[in-house]
């Protein structure tokens, strides 16, 4: 008798396979951190993932470089903010592809650490490479070597930052894959890989670009809280209907003046008021913002 087929397991439905290694990439500041603390607390509890993405429910370990544990923890208990999952400070002074040989206390300190969760997420990849460069075609092995000598078992979340979003007549254009590593074989090495880029004001996309297990969608347009250390799913509803007119604003104030990045919040806010139709004050348009952030909180 044929045994039924039963798929591929995943961490998060069709995102993140329970065994492998995933890469989340995207340009600075598009909300690449946020949405991991967003999938991890999800995951610690098993409940969906922006609301429509399964999980199984796994403890999860966050390796932070960007920033000591405390000030996380101190930016999310400003925000009300209460995460349960574990963080600790990775020593991002060690290349991981030389911890073992020139460090080998601290890194079976950390393998032995790691050994009860699940799943770890590293933030992110180019400080743990720390002195190689990403696009030697030699490095991707000997970094997912070196990481699986640290994680066996575990599924691994990297996070990597690909190069900024450049302009074009239309707005911000989404940065390509190869932006983020420069190597074919870091696609090789990794199960899934999820992009994320900035849309507007807020307002990010996330999809998947390439994956073993899960075939390629459209995507999700986000909502990066991050005042709320949260990624939210984006529901089209009347604050977010005015959220959006407000990003296709701002997209059309950068791509008319490169230099609208450098102004101030009120100039900005100014700018993106004369843009829409009909045209209103940058007080209002600040207003809106506000109105439209709580609006969307669960």
């Amino acid at each position: 008798m044929r045994e039924p087929h039963t798929g591929p397991s995943f961490l998060v439905d069709q995102l993140v396979p329970a065994q492998g290694i995933t890469l989340v990439f995207g340009p600075p500041s598009c909300g690449k951190s946020t949405l991991l603390w967003t999938m991890a607390e999800s995951i610690r509890k098993g409940t969906p993932f922006l609301g429509k993405y399964r999980t199984s429910k796994a403890l999860t370990l966050l390796c932070n470089l960007d920033m000591p544990s405390i000030q996380i923890y101190n930016r999310m208990k400003n925000a009300n903010y209460e995460p349960r999952f574990d963080i600790c400070d990775f020593a991002n002074h060690l290349n991981i592809t030389t911890l073992q040989a020139n460090h080998p206390g601290v890194f079976q300190a950390l393998a032995y650490k790691a050994r009860r969760y699940q799943v770890v997420m590293i933030d992110s990849l180019s400080t743990i490479t720390n002195g190689l460069s990403l696009k030697d075609d030699w490095v991707p092995g000997l970094t997912v070597a070196a990481l699986r000598g640290l994680f066996p078992h575990q599924a691994i979340i990297l996070l990597h930052h690909s190069r900024k979003q450049t302009i074009g007549q239309f707005g911000p254009i989404p940065p390509h894959r190869e932006d983020a590593l420069g190597s074919n074989l870091w696609m090789a090495m990794v199960q899934s890989e999820l992009q994320m880029y900035l849309k507007g004001n807020h307002l990010a996309h996330l999809q998947i670009v390439k994956s073993q297990v899960a075939p390629e969608n459209e995507g999700d347009d986000v909502y990066v809280d991050d005042v709320g250390c949260r990624v939210l799913p984006y529901l089209p509803n009347d604050a977010t209907q005015w959220l959006l007119r407000l990003s296709r604003a701002e997209q059309s104030a950068v791509a008319l003046d490169p230099a609208y990045t450098k102004k101030s919040m009120v100039e900005r806010h100014d700018v993106i008021g004369t843009l829409l139709t009909p045209p209103i004050t940058g007080r209002t348009v600040r207003r809106w913002i506000i109105r439209t952030k709580y609006q969307m909180l669960p």
